[in-house]
């Protein structure tokens, strides 16, 4: 049990608050940590930090402190518990580097270690240290004072404390000569000289005891007396908590000596230190502290190209002034004139930046509000530093451009497996069909869309201009010959043109965008691989069908390297009427920079009213209030106003900030907010309502839409155009069963991350129909994440979610749908596929074909026994071949 029983593996430092000659540098020492339990002692430190910083008066001291980590290897983990007499232990005993041992002197919990070693060790790495504590790796409770602290990681089985709670006590002794304020351990009264530590005394004079000048005129000394010199006082305190007096019984005496206050951390482990505890630590550290320093890190504040906003109504985008500031008490930054130029201090003129565990950030707030495009804007604020009485003048610049436009190209699957029962009936093309024009019809003006079309070749079937030139002429394609299914799958094929189709569009759009829908694995070339390289538009996959039979693993990759995401239908049963539908304005959303505030759906019935409430708050600057349902155009569709009040048809044909679409595919209000300029207070935050009911005859382009009678699905989709952005991905650890799902999420208010108020979930629907609530942490300010490991085979379906308040206290909600998929072994395979099968598979696409061409369905074959043979060479190697 020596230098032999292990060795030092190196010094970390964990808290650096600049060189160890100008700081109070503490190092703590691992003991009966074998080297592979590091990351244990690592993981302690970091507890015994954060509680450190926690625990008054450090954190008013904290930048005046280093701390160290001594990383040091035993041969066996634990610490020597001797047996026997005065000691309880288990009587064993191991090969550890420090010889920690418990019972030290007799006193079980003591536990000690050898100090001289631990001393020459630490001076061996860093001869600037000034505190040393040894963290035990025993679950057994104990720690102890003197030239070395120690402590273990037990807790008490009387008090329930222990671990870094023993760590900061024993510190109080080591580190800044304080004694032990508990009384037992001796009986009678105590008749020695006065105590040299600052918290205990004999003195009982109010005009002369150590601590006078703390004692409030009142108090009586001494404050309470003990009885009974034969146990510890068990009577409470006569006084407040807090107050500062002499309470018989301190340095293990329960007669004799006092302490200043009833309760203290040196008393009782869980207390806060007492006003004269506090006070010694920090007449100890108060040397190491620098002056306070503020520094400005951002000279200027510029709002380049803010987009104009909807219907005249801006949109608001804050920017923030950044202090670095280097200080253990806390600092006032505060507005003294400005801004001028019309920009705002939207969270208020004046921040308390209190200290933090490192160089901390004190930020002010800095508002624009777009104008018209061209527009500029040009000011100046002014902020001091209250403390050190420095000014900084600040310049702001803006300027406000046009809304960013974008461009999609859809580029769409027409092999022979498109015209297959989608899951409810009707043909997967026409579900695609209908998705298509929804998309069209929901498109921002100004905004290009493009038609591709692929199977075993692809083309170029409407080239990407302004929808609102070519929208109608998509729609009418789509549903035209053109997009009749036949023939095998080549996504590279599609991929291709659809890249050629953006780079035709030209430079006049902000963002390029592809939508790549396709029901099949890809059986010609060119492939996904072939051309991925090629891609710079940011690309989204929409796999029609289930799992299985799409290309899942190649375009995961394909949309996550190209700044887009993959979502799989799985079979559209009945209750799934509008799942394309949404996947597709999912899509757009993401491509318009808009936000999905609520996705609820429904059934209408005759003589029903459903009212669908959903947030909006002041930082939505649009919205798109979006009906779903086999006939939109029959539905008594309007919005209810926070204040009561109606927008209906009525109102959308007089109100410019208000427009209704109506169609056969889809029905939605788009609002510029203040929906209502002339009343803004009660048509922009608060709670609307979308109010459908049955019962509604129409005629539109000629075509008369009479009164439904029966039931009706629906669907209301609400997306906002908003300075408050949410976010969410997936990724997978892998396919096969027991992998992990990754999500991730990021939440901003005017650009900058929402730090407190929001809670992020996930509804998780698996491929058996349980589903699972998945919690995210908050991992740094804006940023959730959230784990899941998986093992059932199929879709799992993520309902992603976020709750809140604005910074202007307003509710809001957020949401996005992601897939998973888990059951593959590789990419396009699955579990348990043989070689057999894929030889199989093999020959079923390339070998054999339809006399209609197609591959996807039973039939009548012509065998290409060319390319049987180079299945079979491929798959099978050389079998039989005769030279």
């Amino acid at each position: 049990m020596s230098t032999s029983d292990g060795f030092v593996i190196g010094l970390s430092k964990v808290l650096d608050h600049g060189p160890a000659s100008d700081r109070w540098n503490l190092v703590l020492v691992a003991e009966g940590f074998r080297a592979v339990g590091m990351p244990k002692f690592h993981n302690e430190v970091s507890k015994f930090v954060d509680k450190l910083f926690n625990t008054r008066p450090f954190d008013e001291m904290w930048c005046g402190i280093n701390i160290y980590r001594l990383d040091v290897a035993s041969d066996e983990s634990g610490a020597d518990e001797p047996g026997g007499g005065e000691c309880t232990g288990a009587n064993v005993f191991r090969d550890t580097y420090f010889d920690a041992t418990f019972c030290s002197g007799g006193t079980q919990r003591r536990l000690t270690v050898d100090s001289a070693l631990v001393l020459s060790t630490v001076v061996a790495e860093l001869p600037e240290y000034d505190e040393v504590i040894v963290v035990v790796n025993s679950d057994v409770y104990g720690g102890a004072g003197g030239a070395v602290g120690t402590y273990s990681l037990g807790f008490s089985p009387v008090s329930g404390n222990g671990g870094v709670e023993i760590a900061i006590h024993e510190l109080g002794h080591s580190g800044f000569s304080l004694a032990d304020e508990y009384a037992y351990g001796n009986v009678g009264t105590y008749g020695g000289s006065e105590p040299w530590q600052v918290n205990a005394t004999r003195n009982t004079d109010k005009n002369t005891i150590k601590w006078g000048d703390l004692i409030a005129g009142p108090t009586a000394v001494p404050t309470q007396s003990n009885p009974d010199c034969s146990q510890e006082d068990p009577n409470p305190s006569p006084v407040p908590a807090g107050t500062v007096g002499a309470f018989e019984g301190a340095r293990y005496w329960p007669c004799g000596l006092f302490r200043p206050e009833f309760n203290c951390k040196m008393r009782q482990l869980a207390e806060p230190f007492c006003a004269v505890c506090e006070r010694q630590i920090r007449h100890v550290l108060e040397e190491y502290l620098e002056p306070v320093t503020v520094t400005l890190a951002t000279p200027s504040i510029d709002f380049q190209d803010i987009p104009e906003g909807m219907g005249g109504v801006g949109v608001t985008t804050y920017r923030a002034i950044i202090f670095e500031v280097g200080s253990c008490s806390p600092v006032s930054l505060q507005v003294t004139s400005g801004p001028t130029g019309g920009f705002g201090l939207p969270l208020g003129g004046a921040v308390l930046v209190n200290p933090g565990q490192a160089l901390t950030q004190g930020k002010i707030w800095i508002s624009y509000t777009s104008t018209t495009p061209s527009a500029t804007a040009n000011g100046t604020v002014t902020v001091e530093a209250v403390e050190t009485q420095e000014t900084w003048v600040i310049p702001i610049t803006a300027n406000t451009v046009a809304r960013p436009t974008a461009a999609a190209a859809l580029v769409l699957d027409r092999s022979g497996s498109m015209n297959q029962d989608a899951g409810d009936g009707t043909t997967k093309i026409s579900k695609l069909r209908q998705a298509v024009k929804t998309f069209v019809d929901v498109m921002l003006p100004g905004d290009g869309v493009g038609l591709v079309r692929f199977n075993h070749n692809s083309n170029i079937v409407e080239a990407v201009d302004d929808v609102a030139i070519n929208g109608g002429t998509v729609k009418t394609t789509v549903d035209g010959a053109d997009f009749n299914p036949g023939g095998n799958t080549s996504i590279g094929a599609g991929l291709e043109q659809g890249t050629d189709a953006l780079v035709d569009a030209g430079a006049g759009y902000d963002v390029k965008a592809m939508v790549v829908l396709t029901d099949g694995k890809e059986n010609t070339t060119p492939l996904i691989d072939d051309v991925s390289g090629s891609i710079t538009a940011n690309t989204f996959g929409i796999g029609l069908g289930t799992p299985a039979n799409v290309d899942v693993g190649k375009l995961e990759i394909l949309t996550g390297t190209h700044e887009g995401y993959l979502l799989i239908t799985g079979a559209l049963t009945s209750g799934e009427l509008f799942r394309l539908q949404k996947y597709f304005l999912q899509i757009l959303a993401g491509v318009t920079n808009a936000d999905i505030v609520v996705d609820p759906g429904g059934t209408l019935s005759p003589g029903y009213v459903h009212r669908i409430p959903f947030p909006v708050t002041e930082a939505d600057y649009g919205l798109d209030v979006i009906l779903l349902a086999s006939e939109p155009r029959a539905v008594d569709f309007r919005l209810e106003l926070p204040s009561g009040g109606f927008i209906d048809p009525g109102v959308a044909a007089i109100e410019p900030n208000v427009q209704l679409v109506s169609s056969p595919n889809v029905a939605y209000y788009r609002l510029g907010l203040p929906g209502l300029p002339a009343d803004p207070n009660s048509s922009h935050g608060g709670k609307w309502h979308a109010v459908l009911r049955l019962g509604k005859t129409v005629t539109t382009d000629a075509v008369s839409v009479q009164s439904h009678r029966s039931r009706m699905p629906y669907a209301v989709l609400v997306h906002a155009y908003s300075s408050l952005q949410f976010r969410a991905k997936l990724s997978q650890s892998g396919f096969e069963p027991g992998s992990t799902l990754m999500l991730t999420a990021t939440l901003f208010e005017y650009e900058r991350p929402v730090e407190s108020g929001a809670t992020v979930w996930a509804e998780m629907t698996r491929p058996d129909g349980t589903s699972k609530g998945v919690a995210f942490s908050q991992d740094e300010p804006g940023r959730f994440t959230a784990l899941t490991t998986e093992s059932t085979v199929g879709l799992y379906r993520f309902r992603v979610r976020a709750t809140g308040t604005t910074s202007k206290e307003r509710p809001f909600t957020r949401e996005q749908t992601l897939t998973a998929f888990i059951g593959r072994t590789g990419r396009g395979e699955v579990p348990g596929t043989s070689d057999l099968c894929r030889l199989l598979e093999c020959i079923a696409r390339e070998g054999a074909k339809h006399k209609d061409g197609t591959t996807d369905c039973p039939g009548q074959w012509n065998i290409d026994w060319k390319a049987y043979a180079e299945c079979l060479r491929k798959h099978c190697g050389e079998i039989g071949r005769k030279e």
